[in-house]
């Protein structure tokens, strides 16, 4: 999972996480930016799907996306946390998502 959640943090997270039926979790990088994300200690969407999956969760909303991104790679990052966690989606409030993601 990388220096971000790896070994004790990856354990410790999960630990946190199961039990709950939705998570709201950053994902402010897509997983070919993965150096980036732990430069600078965030995690990428494919990562924050993972942890979901692992943990036993229902339902993943990912939020705190970078701007660095265009929507398209939005949608792309969705895509790599549902290939972890296929109930993954954005904010429903979001205009973006309610327009792209159904």
């Amino acid at each position: 999972m990388g220096r971000v959640c790896s070994g004790y943090c990856l354990t410790a997270v999960i630990s946190v996480w199961e039990g709950c039926r939705r998570i709201v979790c950053e994902s402010q990088y897509n997983h070919s930016d993965l150096a980036l994300a732990r430069a600078n200690d965030h995690m990428t969407a494919r990562q924050v799907g993972k942890i979901a999956q692992m943990a036993g969760a229902e339902e993943l909303i990912l939020f705190h996306l970078s701007v660095r991104y265009t929507s398209e790679e939005w949608l792309a990052m969705l895509e790599e946390a549902r290939a972890e966690f296929p109930n993954t989606r954005f904010p429903e409030h979001w205009e973006f998502a309610t327009t792209h993601t159904e």
